[in-house]
């Protein structure tokens, strides 16, 4: 994020669910480009806590997302530890079909989901079903599958990062003058 806050508009949200408490439960930093240092802040201080409603709270982060009128694309970059549950039912972990409709609701808004594990406690089976629904395709793999992140330590975790935003990163250039169609291709 420090390298690239001056050229991407980036946001952080952290969720859980919590007996007692309104679920999805999220902690945000508002989208914005140089926001390195309130993102770290909030980043931080948080730790593992309470549930995994990932359904609930990609469908609580789309209209966040979908108010942003910048140009350039909408990414929402899931880490997680553990396989999704419910608000509706915090255990067991059975959120799965939630979190891919979640998922492909958000790509219909044209907004696209990678998933990063930073854990072994995300199935395969789940990442790639993700990633699939992150992305548009359909979660049996017909239309092929798209890449899911493993990241079993911190420079794993920046470098799958790094691959997923300068992958995505919108490249426009403003011309100070004209171009000669003559000589376009030279």
């Amino acid at each position: 994020v420090p390298a690239l806050e001056g050229q991407v508009r980036f946001g952080l949200a952290l969720y859980t669910g919590q007996e007692g408490a309104t679920c999805p439960s999220t902690t945000q930093v508002s989208i914005a480009l140089n926001n390195y240092a309130a993102i770290d802040a909030v980043y931080s201080a948080a730790g593992p806590l309470g549930d995994t409603p990932t359904g609930d709270s990609i469908d609580a982060i789309v209209p966040v997302l979908t108010a942003v009128m910048e140009e350039g694309p909408k990414v929402i970059v899931l880490a997680t530890d553990g396989e999704p549950d419910t608000c509706e039912q915090p255990n067991p972990q059975n959120g799965q079909a939630e979190a891919i409709a979640a998922a492909q609701a958000a790509f219909g808004q044209a907004i696209t989901t990678y998933i990063i594990a930073v854990g072994n406690d995300v199935s395969i089976q789940h990442q790639q079903d993700m990633a699939n629904a992150g992305t548009g395709k359909s979660i049996d793999g017909s239309q092929g599958n798209s890449p899911y992140y493993p990241a079993g330590n911190q420079q794993a975790l920046v470098d799958v990062f790094n691959e997923i935003i300068n992958g995505v990163r919108s490249c426009v250039l403003t011309l100070n003058g004209a171009v000669d169609p003559a000589k376009a291709g030279e």
